[in-house]
């Protein structure tokens, strides 16, 4: 599978868990407790996860990025 491929599984799925992660620390308050800790915490965990496969893909971009020197005159 290409980078490229995987960026296009990995992105939607951030953007999911990111959304979710939102919605329910929003409505906590009206939520069942079992159905927050279950949704909340294991998205939580699971957009650590997913965030650190996105790092690892544009790692390149990163890198250049943010730990490449320029030399500035």
């Amino acid at each position: 599978m290409s980078k490229a491929s995987a960026l296009g599984i990995v992105n939607p799925i951030l953007g999911l868990l990111l959304a979710s992660q939102a919605a329910t620390g929003f409505s906590h308050e009206v939520l069942p407790r079992e159905f927050f800790e279950a949704v909340h915490v294991g998205g939580g965990i699971t957009l650590v996860i997913v965030a650190m496969i996105h790092m690892i893909l544009n790692w390149g971009w990163i890198k250049a990025r943010y730990f490449t020197r320029t030399n500035v005159a």
